[in-house]
C-alpha cells in the first residue's frame, strides 16, 4: 500500500463501503421513525371513540349551566 503523510489509501473501494454505511444508516432511522410511527399512530383511532355527538355536548353545557334554558331549547331545535 502507498503512504501519504500518515494517511491509508483506500482507494474506490472506501469510498464504496463508506456510501453504502452511510445510506445504510439512513435507510435504518428512516425504518425506526415508520415503526414507531405506526405503533403510535393506533392512538388517534381510539381517540376518535370518545367524541361526543353535538346533541351530546349542548345537553351536557346545559347541566353545567354553561347555557340558559332558552339557548338550549334553540340549539336543541337546531340540532334535530
Amino acid at each position: 500500500m502507498i503512504h501519504h503523510m500518515g494517511y491509508n489509501t483506500f482507494g474506490w473501494g472506501g469510498m464504496l463501503f463508506g456510501g453504502l454505511l452511510i445510506i445504510g444508516l439512513i435507510i435504518g432511522i428512516i425504518l425506526i421513525v415508520w415503526v414507531v410511527k405506526s405503533v403510535t399512530g393506533s392512538k388517534k383511532v381510539s381517540a376518535n371513540r370518545d367524541e361526543k355527538s353535538p346533541l351530546e355536548i349542548v345537553k351536557l353545557r346545559y347541566a353545567k349551566g354553561k347555557i340558559a334554558r332558552e339557548e338550549y331549547l334553540a340549539l336543541l331545535a337546531d340540532l334535530e
